[in-house]
Order: C-alpha cells, then structure tokens, then sequence
C-alpha cells in the first residue's frame, strides 16, 4: 500500500473511532459513486439519534499543501453533495434522518495525532 494511502486509511480509522466512542453507529466505509462524469467517495457515513452524518477525513503529516479543512474546495464539496444525494436516493431508510457533512481533519505531529472535527459545513 503506498504510504499516502496508509496515512490516509489511519486518518479515517482514527477519525471513525473517535466518532464511535462518542456514540455514534457505523451505517458505511468508503461510500463510492462512479460515474461517467462525477465521481464521489464518502469516507464513512455514521448515524446518532436522528442525525445521519457523512464524514470527509483529511490526514496531514506536512503542512506545506495547507490545512486540511482547505481541501475542502468548491470541487471537493461538490462531489460530497453528489455523494450524498445518491446515497439518500439509493437508502430510504434514512429519509427521517437529518443529514449533516462533517470534516474530520486529522494531523499528525511529531508522530501525535490530534483530531479536529468541523460539523455541519456548507455544500
């Protein structure tokens, strides 16, 4: 596995524990949707009382690229909103669920991972 891809599956492993210890259910890892013209992947997607939240995770070791809540460009929201909308569509049993986009910012500092969350941005 590249190391770029391993950091990233660590981010998103630490983000979804630090989710499920606040009691939180996994609903799903990796949501893809692969078209010819868009193609969107949700990291994961967990639910609480009536919240449905769909979680985008970024790791960085380096700052140089930026932060990672800055990832999150027009583009990147997007393809979140896509993602969502066709995960809604495909799972009925979450209409009564309020959906909410969260970003997981997971950076790592003198091998410390310290994990911010940033609720309910703006698609």
């Amino acid at each position: 596995m590249a190391p770029k891809k391993a950091l990233g599956n660590f981010g998103e492993e630490l983000s979804l524990q630090k989710y499920l210890r606040e009691g939180y259910e996994l609903v799903a890892k990796n949501f893809i949707v692969s078209g010819k013209k868009v193609k969107s992947e949700i990291d994961f997607i967990v639910k609480k009382n009536d919240e449905l939240v769909f979680v985008e995770v970024k790791t960085r070791t380096l700052f140089s690229s930026g932060y990672g809540e800055e990832a999150v460009n027009f583009i990147k929201k997007r393809k979140l909103k896509i993602g969502v909308n066709f995960f809604k569509m495909k799972h009925p049993e979450f209409d009564e669920f309020f959906p909410r986009v969260d970003i997981a910012v997971v950076e790592i500092k003198n091998n410390i991972p310290r994990i911010e969350i940033f609720e309910n941005i703006t698609l």
